[in-house]
């Protein structure tokens, strides 16, 4: 949903590298896996136009969200994985507030506010979209594999 162009793509990972994202697995991965797993701002069994009008209302944690995504997908496994990725997501939303807003800006305290409230949600009910995306990635992987072996 979120990456249409290998140039948005790039732009965004220059910013996470740029801003010193917390696990940053954005840009470690290639533009096709990205492309497929980023989905914006919302769990992947969201409707897609909730997901867009979540997005399109927090516009400064839609970055954030993609290499959350990323770092769902390629989590460990482990209750502290998932919570460090959730705690990312939070950082993440606070560097992007205070690289796009001045301190006397609202809007950094509104963004801040929503990263702080979207990681509590996470830690609360995002276990299954974290095994999920780690079970697709190891589907991912056992095909590619298989590909590879014929």
């Amino acid at each position: 949903m979120c990456y249409e162009t290998f140039e948005q793509y790039q732009k965004d990972c220059e910013l996470a590298n740029e801003l010193h994202f917390e696990m940053l697995e954005l840009c470690e991965m290639n533009y096709d896996i990205a492309k497929r797993v980023c989905n914006g701002i919302g769990a992947e069994w969201f409707p897609e136009k909730l997901r867009k009008m979540i997005s399109k209302l927090n516009p400064s944690l839609v970055i954030v969200a993609q290499n959350h995504d990323l770092n769902y997908y390629f989590g460990t496994g482990t209750h502290s994985d998932f919570v460090a990725a959730n705690t990312a997501f939070r950082w993440n939303g606070y560097k992007m507030a205070f690289y796009k807003y001045k301190w006397y800006d609202p809007r950094r305290y509104w963004v801040m506010f929503q990263a702080t409230k979207f990681s509590i949600e996470l830690n609360a009910g995002g276990w299954p979209a974290y095994t999920a995306a780690i079970k697709e990635r190891k589907a991912d992987e056992a095909a590619r594999e298989q590909i590879t072996n014929v």
